[in-house]
């Protein structure tokens, strides 16, 4: 695993993590020229403020990025679109039950954009992070620090109907700490997906993207509840598909459950309307419960 000694958990700073990071390129003869060269520009963009981790911000000036670019650089042969690099990757990016660090900066000059990133493992757990969550809870998943390179083309607004650019090329990549981090791993596929999912209003010309609402860490979003601790009733079970097309078609059908969207399964014992009637035998009355308390009573 390459890079394995920098450090990228939730507990630092971006900057302590890129510093580390260009350390070790530097310091290593076998980097790829390509990977060297993408950390010494992302370290020197983000010790220039060029980064922007606002949502809003990042949807308002970021290029379009169509679901075929994540596809074609996601699919290998035979273009698949449930494989684990990129059908897993929009899975993964659905279930995310919070936001991770997302940052971008754009470069005009250049017409290119570098996504700085942070992806979580898929089981690892990071020890450091055992004071950040409720007692009886796990720790949190580890992260991965994701860096992408991506070239856009200026955009038309009568050809195109907007003028934000279009993202055409995925460019320089890496993900570190990652054993497949020079490769197509799942990571990088997965904060394409998160990057494709900043969409708003103010996009004028660019469709809102059908899979959002299945996006709970999206703005306005409910998050998922996944805390053992936590009452039964908010407890969700959410199966999500592999692709945008069955997604939307799952989103469209509009199935909800009672025990999260509907009817609550906490039990209301005065609810039963049998119980409620004062004629009934069922009713919870000072005679009926007495000796039930009193029992109680003399156990403890």
């Amino acid at each position: 695993m390459l890079y394995s000694a920098v450090d990228t958990s939730g507990t630092r700073g971006i900057g302590e993590m890129l510093d580390d990071l260009l350390q070790v390129v530097g310091s290593s003869p076998d980097v790829d020229a390509n990977i060297k060269s993408l950390v010494q520009d992302t370290h020197k963009y983000y010790s220039d403020g060029l980064f922007d981790d606002n949502y809003d911000n990042i949807s308002r000036t970021a290029p379009e990025l169509k679901e075929s670019l994540i596809y074609q650089y996601g699919s290998n042969v035979g273009s698949s679109v449930n494989q684990k690099s990129i059908g897993d990757a929009l899975r993964r990016c659905l279930y995310a039950t919070n936001s991770t660090y997302h940052a971008m900066a754009l470069l005009p000059e250049s017409n290119k954009a570098i996504l700085l990133t942070k992806c979580q493992a898929s089981m690892a757990r990071d020890e450091k992070t055992r004071n950040k969550t409720d007692i009886g809870e796990p720790c949190e998943l580890q992260q991965y620090l994701v860096i992408i390179e991506l070239i856009y083309k200026p955009s038309d607004d009568i050809e195109d109907g907007h003028n934000f650019g279009i993202f055409v090329e995925v460019g320089r990549h890496y993900c570190t700490r990652c054993i497949a981090g020079q490769g197509k791993c799942r990571h990088k596929g997965e904060r394409l997906w998160y990057q494709y999912h900043h969409w708003t209003d103010e996009r004028f010309g660019i469709d809102r993207p059908t899979t959002i609402d299945a996006c709970s860490w999206h703005p306005g979003g409910k998050p998922l509840e996944c805390a053992v601790r936590s009452k039964i009733h908010a407890q969700q079970t959410v199966k999500h598909e592999l692709s945008i097309e069955e997604q939307t078609k799952k989103i469209k059908r509009g199935v909800k459950r009672d025990s999260t969207e509907g009817d609550s399964c906490e039990y209301v014992p005065h609810m039963d309307s049998r119980k409620m009637n004062p004629s009934s035998s069922l009713q919870f009355s000072k005679e009926r419960t007495a000796e039930l308390f009193r029992l109680l009573r003399e156990q403890s």
